[in-house]
């Protein structure tokens, strides 16, 4: 009974941590293609912060507790990428 417990907590936080990676994904199959790939690098930076603030609210609004756990953990890690790629990628490091 205890294993059955914790796989379906583990199924929400999964649920909430590849939620707001799916429609960069779909975005980026359908962005036209360039020469170079920052179009489609600005595109997965603005929108996956987005659809992560949404969810929050939503589940905040809802009370999915670990499912929020999750998405909350995926915009934490896009921001800190985010933080990184400014102080690096552009210092000429």
């Amino acid at each position: 009974m205890e294993s059955d417990r914790q796989s379906s907590r583990l199924w929400p936080f999964l649920i909430g941590f590849f939620a707001p990676l799916v429609p960069a994904i779909i975005g980026l199959l359908f962005l036209p293609d360039t020469s170079s790939g920052a179009k489609k690098f600005v595109f997965l930076l603005i929108i996956t912060p987005l659809v992560a603030i949404g969810l929050l609210i939503y589940e905040y609004t809802s009370n999915k507790r670990v499912m929020m756990y999750g998405t909350l953990l995926v915009f934490l890690l896009g921001i800190s990428f985010v933080v990184w790629f400014n102080l690096f990628a552009f210092s000429g490091w």
